[in-house]
């Protein structure tokens, strides 16, 4: 992951042995720009599929299977930000955190959740399961939206909202995330909507890599 690309093929940074696209290399600088072909100079391959801007790779050896990729089909009708990090946590914890809507109003006060806790008495909480994946929704009436989303968007500054938030997540470390203001007394005001599209990686036990 370190090499360079030269046409086709991958140079290795360290001695500047270069690969092509079966894992095998195919030039040798040593010695004077055209040495011999190491016999056991060959990399692992693994099949990959490029879909909604991401890489997906089947590290195993089992035949890749396109069918267990997430929907984010969504993706494409909009202009995505895409990052990752590395979090000191098991990826099953990750998902524990993106599948609990119930913190949003606490933990992310100032950024994604309301201004104060909603009403939890008049709280609507739906959820379901189909096609091999789990869908909660919560929407919270007449809250005052938190300071991110009144910063993207100035006319939910001071409204009354329905906070729409649904979690829907792809067995095993897939996730899609929505948080929706809806304004009630002005239906002109544009509602806003933050769609998440996340996939938890394991580095070990006790990190994770989040795209």
């Amino acid at each position: 992951h370190k090499g360079k690309l030269i046409g086709d093929l991958v140079e290795c940074p360290y001695h500047g042995l270069q690969f092509d696209i079966t894992g095998s290399c195919v030039r040798n600088p040593h010695p004077h720009g055209n040495g011999p072909i190491p016999t056991k100079a060959k990399l692992k391959e693994y099949p990959l599929v490029e879909r909604w801007g991401a890489v997906w790779l089947w590290m195993g050896d089992a035949a890749p299977n396109e069918a267990l990729l997430p929907d984010f089909a969504w993706l494409q009708a909009l202009r995505p930000v895409y990052g990752s990090g590395e979090i000191e946590a098991n990826y099953e914890l990750l998902n524990d955190n993106a599948l609990d809507l119930s913190h949003l109003p606490y933990l992310h006060r100032v950024g994604l959740g309301p201004a104060s806790p909603p009403e939890h008495a008049t709280e609507v909480v739906e959820a379901d399961s189909s096609a091999d994946t789990w869908r909660n929704t919560r929407i919270a009436r007449g809250v005052a939206p938190g300071e991110a989303f009144c910063a993207w968007n100035p006319e939910l500054a001071g409204q009354r909202c329905d906070q729409i938030d649904t979690i829907r997540w792809y067995p095993a470390a897939h996730v899609e995330a929505s948080i929706e203001y809806r304004p009630l007394d002005a239906p002109q005001a544009r509602h806003t909507t933050l769609r998440l599209a996340m996939s938890h990686t394991p580095i070990s036990e006790s990190s994770t890599r989040q795209f």
